[in-house]
């Protein structure tokens, strides 16, 4: 008998030593908190107050603190960590994005300040916010009255956005959830309103950076997606590896299209769940009253009593066949129609078609090139910069004369012209692909009557409806 509870006590303390060893000590936060994984560190992140934050590394126990300092432009610290989303980069760099896209501030040097010369874009709120090679890239989201399917990217260089321009695109949406493995993107879930009524998405949508193509997989298990997902992500600035639902636990791998059910022994509080860079560890988030707190464990001890496999997605390859019998019939109908109606032009001998000229024309303080807005294809500067040169359409402009849209700045007088040039370039570029001419095409130039070294520009009046 007494060896029996010998054995038992032993095995009691051999579990406890495991138990204890597999997880950090705890880290009680405000529900306003931001935190993040840098993947370069393989450490997590917290933030709450202005102060200082904590860190982690995944295979420590204990949480180290650091003090910092918060330089905002115009905003105090609490409204920051309401209105950023904080990511990491794979060389380190730690950023915090405006959740509508625009501004961006970034820690360094145990100092957050404004990097971006963008402004708030208002556009994108609910976004996947995700990183690939250094570029931090947002998909989706709700804004200016309108849900999005586009992709806009943050551009180190000149710190400001761009979208991404990409072939067939999933329906809009908001409040996705994503994963990233190497060079490519997964979107599931989401939903937008349509007349007045709430539409969630079940599909999933493969987007490959490698041939800038969308592509769509399926359709979400059904019991998943009704059980955990359809309320929309509870956070939509990390990937979604881990479904929490007490009493359940889900791993996600929807890159070999894999659900795989665990029993969840954690306590109901905990209903975030992430993965380090080497997936050994799991930051477990705990939600209460009025506060958040943090622990690591071992992901082996998370992932133990597992249940059952089933496919993350119902494939829509078996519909493809019939979708192509379909395009080839109605590609060879507008070949046939196509060969028919070139034959019977030429024997009328009609005129050569001459497409549409495309213009640049302005309605209620909005810029569209034929039926399409460019506003949000603009920065404010170029937005700025435009508007000038169509008030003053018949008046050649010095370009020195577009420093006052730059009078807010404290740089120097040669980063602003700098600035102003590497403005004035990207412009010349974006109109000139919109209008499909050349770049030559898009502003005149000539020289100052009185001063011949003072250039003068001109927007081409034949771009202007």
């Amino acid at each position: 008998m007494r060896l029996i509870h010998r054995l038992f006590l032993l095995s009691l303390i051999t579990v406890s030593h495991i138990f204890l060893h597999a997880q950090s000590e705890s880290l009680t936060v405000s529900k306003t908190a931001l935190y993040l994984l840098n993947k370069k560190t393989n450490s997590f992140l917290v933030i709450d107050d202005s102060t200082a934050y904590y860190t982690l590394k995944a295979s420590a126990k204990k949480w180290q603190r650091h003090p910092f300092t918060f330089i905002g432009t115009n905003t105090s610290f609490q409204q920051f960590k309401e209105l950023f989303q904080p990511i990491s980069y794979s060389n380190g760099r730690v950023l915090f994005i405006y959740k509508g896209v625009g501004e961006v501030y970034e820690l360094k040097n145990d100092t957050i300040r404004r990097i971006d010369r963008s402004f708030r874009h208002e556009n994108q709120f609910n976004n996947s916010l995700f990183e690939y090679q250094n570029t931090v890239y947002a998909f989706g989201g709700y804004g200016l009255f309108t849900f999005k399917n586009i992709i806009t990217y943050f551009n180190n260089t000149n710190r400001e956005w761009y979208e991404l321009i990409t072939s067939k695109k999933p329906p809009v949406r908001t409040a996705q959830y994503y994963q990233l493995y190497h060079n490519r993107l997964f979107i599931f879930g989401g939903g937008m309103i349509e007349n007045g009524n709430v539409v969630h998405y079940n599909d999933c949508w493969e987007f490959s950076f490698t041939t800038n193509r969308w592509r769509k997989l399926g359709q979400m298990n059904s019991s998943v997606f009704s059980n955990s997902l359809v309320n929309g992500a509870v956070v939509t600035d990390k990937p979604l590896d881990i479904i929490v639902s007490f009493p359940d636990i889900w791993l996600v791998d929807i890159i070999h299209n894999q659900l795989t059910h665990y029993k969840n022994h954690l306590t109901p509080a905990i209903r975030e769940a992430y993965f380090d860079q080497t997936k050994q560890h799991v930051l477990l988030v705990k939600h209460q009253k009025a506060v958040l707190s943090f622990q690591v464990t071992n992901s082996k001890k998370l992932f133990r009593d597992k249940l059952d496999v089933t496919p993350f997605y119902e494939s829509s390859k078996h519909s493809e066949p019939a979708v192509s019998i379909y395009l080839i019939v109605v590609i060879l109908f507008f070949l046939f129609g196509g060969i028919f109606l070139f034959r019977f032009k030429k024997k009328k001998q009609k005129a050569v078609y001459e497409p549409e000229v495309k213009k640049i024309r302005l309605h209620n303080n909005q810029l569209y090139i034929g039926e399409r807005m460019i506003n949000n294809d603009l920065t404010l500067l170029e937005f700025r910069i435009l508007m000038k040169f169509i008030e003053h359409k018949n008046e050649p402009i010095d370009i020195i004369a577009l420093n006052e849209l730059f009078e807010d700045e404290t740089t120097s007088l040669a980063a602003q012209k700098k600035r102003r040039e590497t403005t004035l370039k990207t412009l010349r570029e974006k109109l000139a692909f919109f209008l499909s001419i050349t770049h030559e095409n898009v502003f005149l130039e000539s020289r100052d009557k009185n001063d011949k070294r003072i250039k003068m520009f001109l927007i081409n009046p034949d771009i202007l409806a």
